[in-house]
């Protein structure tokens, strides 16, 4: 007589713990690695944003054939797109005049912000081109992450570039 064995299918509960615990232990190495990862994305996206504004306030002059300009400010840790109203050209950012139209407000915490531009001010003119050449150099470092980039603009041209390095 041949004897009938069910098949069993399914996971022994001992498997299912043992699949459980892997799991957990490769989340917990994971988890720094992943915030780490976040901060630097997060800190290059916010690059990306201040060259998107020195872009547009280029093509704003041009397009509405008017002075845009940008005003660093190091101590807020802002950067304001606006469009200057005094005429002729002062090379300044009169908060009283001139109309914003965008702001960016950098990471207080862990965030650094420094422009060698007259005046923490670059203007851009209706042909493209902007009143000087300069620099901005934006940083982040918590300890864990640090990452920086530099913005800069030629004057002829009124062109920006932006250069980004990132360490852990």
């Amino acid at each position: 007589m041949m004897s009938k064995r069910k098949s069993m299918n399914g996971f022994t509960l001992l498997e299912l713990m043992t699949t459980v615990v892997v799991i957990g232990i490769s989340a917990a190495m994971i988890a720094p690695g992943f915030e780490r990862s976040m901060q630097r994305i997060d800190f290059k996206s916010q690059s990306k944003d201040v060259i998107s504004l020195f872009r547009m306030a280029r093509s704003e002059a041009i397009a509405t054939k008017a002075p845009f300009g940008i005003y660093v400010n190091n101590s807020d840790k802002t950067i304001n797109l606006f469009r200057e109203q005094s005429s002729p050209l002062n090379e300044i950012f009169d908060a009283g005049v001139d109309s914003v139209y965008q702001s960016i407000l950098l990471d207080s915490v862990n965030g650094y912000l420094y422009s060698d531009l007259s005046n923490s001010v670059i203007h851009f003119r209706p042909n493209g081109s902007a009143t000087s050449s300069g620099n901005i150099y934006l940083g982040y470092d918590d300890g864990n992450v640090m990452c920086y980039s530099g913005l800069s603009v030629l004057a002829s041209t009124g062109r920006s570039k932006l250069e980004y390095l990132c360490n852990y």
